[in-house]
């Protein structure tokens, strides 16, 4: 991940630190291997049923001083694991676009916590709606 220089403008997160790579990819980026690969694995779930964003292969690197800490992390760790994962459009949804998509997720058993028109929900870029936050202390 030689060209991570920096965090995209909108990478503040409790958990993670989001950063665009390009117009249809992003890495998210823990502050260990394993809260990375439970979010990863809770993203996958809702991806079969289409509910998530694709998620893609893992990486880690260092800590870059640019980055903002993420409000959760108590330390700030030498290295970061990530996950590369489709980014999601992140406009607000309407009522009723907001009730169609949280009815899909309940009925493929994805979790509503912590989710409004809008809040860690949005539209890949094919247009699916999704769910991108896969915070593994609460869902």
């Amino acid at each position: 991940m030689n060209g991570i220089t920096e965090q995209s403008p909108s990478a503040s997160g409790s958990w993670c630190v989001f950063v665009k790579l390009d117009d249809t990819h992003g890495v998210k980026f823990y502050s260990s291997e394993d809260i990375r690969d439970r979010a990863m694995a809770l993203q996958q779930a809702a991806y079969d049923v289409m509910c998530g964003p694709r998620v893609y292969g893992k990486c880690e690197m260092g800590w870059l001083d640019s980055w903002k800490t993420p409000n959760r992390w108590t330390e700030i760790p030498s290295m970061v694991f990530g996950y590369v994962t489709e980014l999601v459009t992140l406009e607000p949804f309407s009522e009723v676009e907001y009730k169609c998509t949280r009815n899909k997720f309940l009925l493929n058993k994805i979790s509503v916590h912590d989710i409004n028109k809008r809040l860690n929900i949005g539209h890949t870029i094919g247009g699916n709606a999704v769910r991108y936050d896969f915070d593994p202390f609460f869902i």
